[in-house]
């Protein structure tokens, strides 16, 4: 469709529409909404016949800016270049209509039209700008009707102290509940407001049924509200009846929580605890002090550690794999030579105790190799000198089993060695004697198994030997 032009007809009716805008504030029974007639021709002049997509907008500005409303109708029908709409039946019209505004219009794809037309109003629309302008006292009680005023017709804060007579408003006037504390700018009632005794609007003795010198005056300082404020007396918590914010710090059942709704402990912290000051730490009941842990400070930062497993504990992250490759290493040789002998490990160090040497078949040797220093140390040596015997350590002890010795082919002696008091001491024998058997710890008990006995060559004897155990009983003073 080419350019077309839009002529505004029927300024009265347009006029007279706006006029019913403007009132709408106060009756709101009359449409929302502005008539608009206008006529459509070509470019040629020749009026048009059809339907046609129209953009309205209302703007502040005859020229340029941006509109304050705009809305699009389709389908608009133009008989013989004339159409008429209603502006606001898609969008409604919120405008406020106190300042001057032009009304902008586009057909179809086109440009809007120029120059926009500005809104004007009818002579009638004038009388309504009086309701912008009632006087002082214009409007008396008796001229209203009962329940005409209603708190949705006033604006909040239209209605100030100074527009109230003294005693004005009584409690007869007001619903219940009408009046709440959000209502009541702070340290507006005073004591001086409230009246001790019956008679007054405002009866202080049925506010918690106390008397009015039971409140506080406004115009004293007693609240502990601010930095250097102290309070003389014990402060008296109801039970269960202490809380600062969310779970800030919670009081239940004489335990103290804090990030804690429900503690359950004396002290329960959802969180860390820092010690603030350097020698500050956490005293026991024993009166020892803890002034440090060693998983205080940790690691510092950068620093690495090692593991057993590749799996890396909060806080740190994987690096590199130290592997050493599989082979053997020699390292300091055992002081006495001898073979058929047996070892066990207690303490971090090892113990190679008895067998068999070129200087005695029966050997009570006893030497502790520390693998850390790579060196070799003699020790007690075992009270019966044996070979072909078992070791096992448990409970950080180590147990010499069986074995040959001068005495007898098949011993069934169990003598235990203490590493840290370096001495020997005879235990309960092993039922079956035997040499050449093998022993081993699990679950703090020792375990015999096989080797050769008098009745067979091939023990399959299989003994358990429980170390014993030891409890110390307390009494709660």
């Amino acid at each position: 469709m080419g350019k077309r032009n839009v002529t505004r007809l029927f300024i009265g009716v347009i006029s007279v529409a706006l006029g019913v805008v403007l009132v709408s504030a106060v009756c709101h029974a009359i449409p929302q909404t502005i008539n608009y007639q206008g006529y459509l021709t070509d470019s040629e002049g020749h009026p048009l016949d059809g339907t046609v997509d129209m953009v309205f907008a209302l703007y502040d500005v005859d020229t340029g800016g941006s509109s304050l409303w705009s809305e699009t109708q389709t389908g608009v029908e133009v008989t013989e270049g004339i159409f008429s709409v209603n502006l606001g039946a898609v969008t409604p019209i919120t405008l406020s209509f106190d300042n001057p505004y032009w009304l902008g219009v586009q057909v179809e794809s086109d440009a809007e039209m120029t120059p926009r037309q500005p809104i004007t109003s009818v002579g009638y629309a004038y009388r309504a700008g009086e309701a912008d302008a009632v006087k002082t006292g214009g409007v008396e009680s008796y001229m209203l009707a009962e329940d005409a005023v209603t708190a949705d017709k006033i604006d909040d804060g239209a209605v100030l102290t100074a527009h109230l007579d003294t005693g004005a408003v009584t409690a007869d006037k007001l619903d219940d509940d009408a009046v709440t504390s959000a209502k009541i700018v702070d340290n507006t009632v005073t004591t001086d407001d409230i009246l001790d005794g019956s008679g007054s609007f405002l009866d202080a003795d049925t506010l918690d049924g106390n008397d009015a010198g039971a409140f506080m005056p406004a115009e004293a300082d007693n609240w502990v509200d601010e930095a250097g404020d102290t309070m003389t007396g014990p402060l008296n918590v109801p039970e269960n009846g202490l809380a600062a914010g969310t779970d800030q710090l919670v009081l239940a059942n004489g335990n103290v929580g804090i990030g804690e709704s429900s503690p359950e402990e004396k002290l329960e912290v959802q969180g860390n605890i820092k010690v603030a000051s350097t020698g500050n730490g956490i005293i026991f009941p024993d009166a020892s002090k803890q002034t440090t842990a060693a998983s205080g400070t940790g690691v510092p930062p950068g620093y690495m550690i090692l593991g057993h497993t590749p799996t890396p504990p909060p806080g740190y992250t994987y690096v590199y794999v130290l592997q050493k490759d599989n082979e053997w290493t020699p390292r300091a040789a055992m002081p006495t030579g001898r073979r058929s002998l047996a070892a066990a490990e207690a303490g971090g160090k090892i113990y190679a105790i008895g067998g068999l040497s070129s200087a005695t078949s029966c050997e009570t040797a006893n030497e502790e190799y520390d693998p850390v220093a790579d060196s070799w140390a003699t020790k007690a040596a075992m009270p019966t000198g044996r070979y072909g015997l078992a070791a096992a350590a448990a409970g950080g002890k180590i147990y010499a089993i069986g074995g040959r010795s001068s005495a007898t082919d098949y011993e069934t002696a169990n003598e235990e060695y203490d590493p840290v008091a370096d001495s020997w001491a005879t235990k309960a024998a092993m039922p079956t004697g035997r040499r050449y058997l093998a022993a081993a710890e699990a679950g703090g008990k020792i375990y015999a198994i096989g080797g050769t006995s008098s009745a067979t060559n091939y023990e399959t004897a299989n003994e358990e030997y429980t170390t014993g155990w030891t409890y110390y009983l307390f009494q709660k003073d």
